[in-house]
């Protein structure tokens, strides 16, 4: 299971303290710990494990509780890409799957490096214009902490969304095997594969026999359905993928942030006159 995110994990630490009915003032006195250190480490994602471990005992919780409920409030409300963040991803696709890949691989990130021919420097781009998007808050060495839920959604009007999708769609036309349904790099056993494959054809089958019942048997309800699967194959949404960027990057992606800024400033203008 992937580690649930810093800020979330301590939200959630302070969560459990507030329902086990205990108070931050009488927690540093148990810990022997001045009441701002103790509000300090509480907000600070770079808190030590060892620590961490110490303040879940204090508040009669434990890491693994903190952790779920972490997920679970990390999970409660989906955070929508800007329109901002949406179009730049857009003009600059290789950014968008430098993050998705980022996020699948942050607890890995030397292999990520390797893998697409990256190093400390040529990194340094993706980096920091994901932390002038408010993606990450990126520290020396390039050491980095996402910002808010692991993941975004679009939002109903996403251009990205569209243009995510339809590269879905090319991969899985050119694919031997046709699906109804597109998910990509999902964990999951063959074992699992088969239970929900037999859950799916029951379903699927009583719905069939009510509508025979029913006499619900015109063309519109007349369907060809495919259940499949293949082996993960990464889909970018860039034309070369993630690579090396070449150094006037950084000031062209800033002249672009500035002018869809002040494009869509100029639309939420027109939409409240």
């Amino acid at each position: 299971m992937r580690p649930a995110n810093p800020e979330y994990i301590l939200l959630a630490l302070r969560t459990q303290i507030k329902r086990n009915g205990l108070t931050y003032p009488n927690l540093a006195k148990e810990l022997d710990t001045p009441l701002s250190t103790l509000k300090r480490h509480l907000h600070n994602p770079n808190i030590a494990l060892e620590r961490l471990l110490t303040y879940c005992q204090a508040a009669k919780t434990s890491l693994e509780e903190v952790h779920d409920l972490a997920f679970e409030l990390e999970n409660s409300k989906l955070t929508l890409f800007s329109k901002t963040q949406d179009e730049i991803f857009i003009r600059y696709p290789e950014l968008y799957d430098f993050y998705r890949e980022l996020r699948f691989k942050s607890d890995n990130f030397p292999q990520l490096l390797e893998e697409y021919g990256l190093d400390e420097l040529s990194v340094y781009p993706y980096l920091r214009s994901l932390e002038i998007l408010g993606i990450i808050n990126l520290q020396e060495g390039n050491k980095f902490i996402f910002k808010g839920q692991s993941f975004y959604n679009f939002h109903p009007e996403s251009e990205l969304n569209k243009r995510i999708e339809d590269s879905l769609k090319k991969q899985l036309i050119n694919s031997d095997a046709p699906v109804s349904l597109g998910l990509s790099r999902i964990m999951i056993s063959a074992a699992e594969l088969e239970e929900i494959e037999s859950t799916i054809y029951k379903e699927i089958l009583n719905k069939h026999n009510r509508n025979i019942k029913k006499g619900l048997t015109s063309k519109e309800y007349q369907k060809d359905i495919i259940f499949t699967h293949q082996q993960h194959k990464l889909a970018t949404l860039s034309k070369d993928g993630i690579r090396p960027l070449p150094n006037s990057f950084l000031a062209e992606f800033k002249q672009s942030l500035s002018d869809i800024e002040a494009i869509v400033g100029q639309s939420e203008i027109k939409k409240s006159a």
